[in-house]
């Protein structure tokens, strides 16, 4: 059947302002029995007598639990917490199933007046805050520390973890905790601090950018160091190494430390028939190049496809090259490894990253030092937009919070404007299944693995692969391929980190097809061709299959991207998408229609709510009243909160619609797509956040119900200039449109 391009939607968005009226609070009828709690608590805690409280140059931070229904943004309690003219007091980030406030030694006063003068607003927040309690009390339970403590490997007798210091917002508490921190005798690394984003170093003088700070400019010690690099809102953690539970224990409780991210050993994420290929390799100079952060490379059958190499992050007698070969190989030729299998020949040079150590190799790894070292990388190959990740820590990610180590990948992706595949991680006996870190990087797209049936297409599950959800009930794994395969050395294994290639080799080919390729849009196309309808926790949104190459389509299908930047308090609508006689015939629209929308969230590692901007979406139809009517979506924004982050995941920067056999009158035959961005916890950041911009990305495809129809050709004619080919060069059949 012939192919036909991509399109890209060139009709601008529209931007109008909706009612976002919600009438006045509701007082709960708790409300006298939780202020009364409150002012108890606060005399009790603010008594000088009372060592409960961690001061830091006369700040200390708070939790403040709310009430179970009182999950949503709306009920911050910004009027009572925050905005006070002399800064006795201020909202710092969310924290589990509250927030974190700071406070002067003087806010005793500003509390007590606002909570026996209260306005309704105070009164309806008062009714939903069910505990204020010392921060510090909250982050040193026992029980938990010490699973912290057991989840990082013991190494020539110490313990690595990412420490993350209180987040204070006065300077001279921060600066306070830098060197209480400094003066605790942690084991602190001599890299840079690991930075929330890089948006830290710019305008900065000699910190233009990171890693190309000259030492004579940069101060020696790490006290110094990251005072330099303090501005307001952003947020440094430190990779440190202790050599006992104590410290620890005694670092929370003291008030320096709020988080501790454990790092175990970075390991890699551990069919065909007939005699090993004959590798004959002919570079024609057009193929792209996956950058392969692995064990390295040694094959000498492969060595004309490596387009670079970089020197190696541990020692050569650590890396795991074995693995690295086997990657590499599954990144130019798995069809010729796996001829089982239903897999294209898309070959892919590679730049090799020797970055990924053995799994029997003992050995403590500086994770600061680590992305110092990924960020010099990526920044000497610009041209490599895709990066393979094989390899995952040895631990699945936390329920609640994203791990540093998926964190960092997502900042670099932003910060270089390139794309992560990352495998899932493979269970081990006893292990929790869910997907290891850094398969919690948002901007990536995490891979899991998956079987393959009698005829070597997309099959079940894969029986050792991790599975999702990320943290906060992230929408992981995103897609899933065959983990199971002939690799180089002639025997077969399973494992994520032979999925993973197969992503990447796709993800490369298909951004050197498009005209304005990004990240986002790449990972959107290759989620819109998925063979599954909705997540899957073991298979994410299935295959990229349908089709099998993301920048073309069958005649019977048509498919339109477009990227967009939005900001909050408005109402997006792309319209006039005119349909075609083939899918919307006698007055009715029938077919298979899929929205992927893509968002670029603004993220922060300051507690719990890890994404502080959300992407609402729909397909809405004219109908036969007049009307514009949805067709499928998000949930309407006055859906609880807690049924709207369990349905849809409201949070998850991926919008995945996708309905089969849809069956709608029509009144005119055109479809929209329309939009809305929301933020939450505005308090966290040192910018008004009402004109930024955030980008998001749209995959919208439509397919008849017969498929010896060319929807494509109709549709072009049917939308004139509101569509142009956005594939860059084409190898597939245009009908000269």
């Amino acid at each position: 059947m012939p192919e036909k391009p991509l399109l890209r939607l060139t009709i601008r968005g529209r931007r109008s302002r909706p009612d976002t009226s919600w009438g006045p609070r509701q007082i709960k009828p708790e409300y006298e029995e939780r202020r009364a709690h409150l002012i108890r608590a606060i005399n009790e805690l603010f008594d000088p007598a009372s060592s409960r409280l961690k001061w830091f140059s006369g700040r200390a931070l708070l939790w403040v639990q709310m009430a179970p229904d009182a999950g949503a943004p709306s009920w911050a309690p910004l009027e009572l917490f925050h905005g006070d003219r002399d800064a006795r007091m201020s909202m710092i980030a969310p924290w589990d199933d509250g927030y974190i406030v700071e406070v002067s030694r003087s806010a005793k006063d500003g509390l007590l007046h606002r909570l026996t003068n209260p306005s309704d607003e105070i009164k309806a927040t008062v009714s939903r805050i069910v505990d204020l309690l010392p921060h510090p009390e909250v982050v040193s339970v026992l029980d938990k520390l010490k699973a912290v403590w057991d989840a990082a490997p013991e190494i020539q007798a110490r313990r690595s973890f990412v420490l993350s210091p209180a987040p204070f917002r006065h300077n001279l508490a921060r600066r306070r905790i830098i060197a209480a921190l400094h003066g605790a005798g942690l084991g602190l690394s001599p890299a840079f601090p690991l930075l929330e984003d890089h948006s830290v170093l710019r305008n900065r003088g000699p910190f233009v950018e990171l890693y190309e700070v000259q030492a004579a400019t940069l101060p020696a010690s790490m006290p110094e160091r990251a005072l330099a690099l303090q501005t307001p809102g952003h947020y440094l953690r430190f990779a440190v190494t202790l050599g006992s539970f104590e410290e620890m224990l005694q670092a929370s409780a003291n008030g320096i430390s709020v988080r501790w991210d454990p790092i175990p050993q970075l390991e890699p994420a551990r069919t065909g028939w007939g005699p090993e290929p004959e590798i004959e390799v002919a570079i024609t100079g057009t193929e792209p190049t996956v950058g392969v952060i692995d064990g390295g490379l040694s094959a000498r059958r492969y060595e004309p496809i490596v387009a670079w190499r970089e020197e190696p992050f541990f020692p050569e007698g650590q890396l795991d090259v074995r693995h690295g070969n086997r990657v590499a190989a599954l990144i130019w030729n798995p069809e010729e490894w796996s001829n089982g299998l239903q897999l294209d020949p898309l070959p892919c040079r590679v730049g090799i990253v020797p970055a990924v150590p053995r799994s029997d190799i003992a050995a403590q790894w500086d994770i600061a030092a680590f992305f110092e070292y990924l960020d010099r990388v990526i920044s000497r190959h610009p041209d490599t937009k895709v990066w393979n990740v094989s390899a995952n820590l040895r631990r699945a990610c936390d329920e609640n919070r994203v791990s540093e180590f998926g964190h960092q990948l997502s900042v670099l992706s932003r910060k270089y404007g390139v794309l992560f595949v990352v495998s899932a991680g493979n269970k081990e006996g006893g292990q929790s299944g869910r997907i290891a870190p850094p398969a919690d990087a948002e901007a990536g797209i995490t891979v899991a693995g998956r079987a393959a049936d009698v005829v070597g297409a997309p099959g079940g599950p894969c029986a050792v692969s991790r599975q999702g959800l990320g943290p906060e009930e992230m929408l992981k794994p995103d897609l899933s391929w065959f983990s199971t395969h002939r690799l180089l050395g002639g025997d077969h294994a399973t494992a994520t980190s032979y999925a993973a290639p197969l992503i990447s080799r796709l993800a490369a080919h298909t951004w050197s097809k498009l005209r304005d390729p990004s990240p986002s849009m790449v990972k959107a196309l290759l989620l819109s061709t998925a063979d599954r309808d909705r997540l899957h926790e073991m298979l994410g949104f299935g295959s990229p299959v349908v089709p099998r190459r993301p920048w073309a389509t069958p005649e019977h299908r048509v498919a339109l991207c477009w990227r967009g930047s939005m900001t909050e308090k408005g109402e997006y609508t792309w319209s006039d998408i005119r349909l075609p006689p083939s899918i919307a015939q006698d007055g009715w629209l029938r077919g298979h229609i899929r929205l992927v929308a893509v968002l670029e969230p603004v993220t922060h590692m300051r507690g719990s709510n890890y994404f502080s901007t959300r992407l609402e979406a729909q397909v809405e139809y004219f109908a036969d009243d007049g009307d514009w009517k949805k067709l499928f979506g998000g949930l309407p924004p006055e859906t609880a909160e807690a049924r709207a982050r369990l349905e849809d995941h409201k949070w998850d920067p991926v919008r995945f619609y996708s309905e089969r056999n849809v069956e709608a009158q029509l009144g005119r035959p055109e479809l929209r797509v329309s939009a809305r961005l929301y933020w939450r916890d505005r308090y966290l950041y040192p910018f008004s956040t009402q004109n930024r911009e955030v980008p998001v990305s749209f995959v919208l495809t439509l397919e008849a119900p017969d498929r010896t129809a060319d929807i494509h050709d109709d549709f072009v004619a049917t939308m004139s200039a509101g569509v142009e080919i956005e594939v860059a060069e084409l190898d597939v059949e245009a009908d000269g449109h």
